[in-house]
């Protein structure tokens, strides 16, 4: 019986948060740049009181990272074409991260998807419709799951050469997969 080989592209969720601040920063950054240049400063400061305030943002936090994860599960079974029994969710208690994974190796095309989908449906397209039609509140929406999101974006850069057809495993207990060869 031959072994699998298995290259590991995976980091803690403790790294991998530590350098998504970065990411995200650089993300915010150019979301309220852009807003501030087409509708000026002025209407971030109330937007952002309203957003912050523990009776929105709790919810909508707690909400939107249930969603954001249920995103990965969903885009797994389409287009991985993954049974929803192998499909897991879960909280990571040593880092306080919730999580979704796959349980079974499936294409780097998929994956990919997968781990670009919250990141476009709940913070980039979020934003930039705040952005566009001057509505704060959807901005800053839009940068906190961005924020949420850059962990995927940090996974998606170590995916992003790979071989559409190449066979990844989503790690259970660290941001990232291995490389079933």
């Amino acid at each position: 019986m031959q072994k699998e080989l298995k290259t590991d592209y995976t980091i803690t969720t403790g790294t991998a948060s530590i350098q998504s601040l970065f990411i995200s920063f650089f993300i915010g950054l150019i979301y309220i740049s852009l807003y501030c240049i087409l509708w000026g400063i002025e209407g971030l400061k109330p937007a952002f009181d309203k957003f912050m305030h523990y009776y929105s943002f709790i919810p909508i936090f707690i909400c939107g990272v249930v969603v954001h994860e249920l995103l990965h599960g969903i885009t797994w079974k389409i287009f991985g074409k993954v049974p929803l029994r192998m499909i897991t969710f879960g909280f990571r208690s040593k880092s306080l991260t919730p999580n979704c994974c796959c349980t079974i190796p499936i294409k780097t095309s998929a994956y990919k998807i997968g781990l670009l989908v919250p990141f476009l449906l709940m913070g980039l397209i979020p934003a930039i419709i705040g952005i566009a039609y001057n509505t704060a509140w959807l901005l800053f929406f839009g940068k906190l799951f961005s924020f949420v999101g850059s962990v995927d974006l940090l996974v998606f850069w170590n995916i992003f050469d790979l071989k559409s057809e190449t066979l990844v495993q989503d790690s259970p207990v660290k941001a990232g997969f291995t490389l079933v060869e």
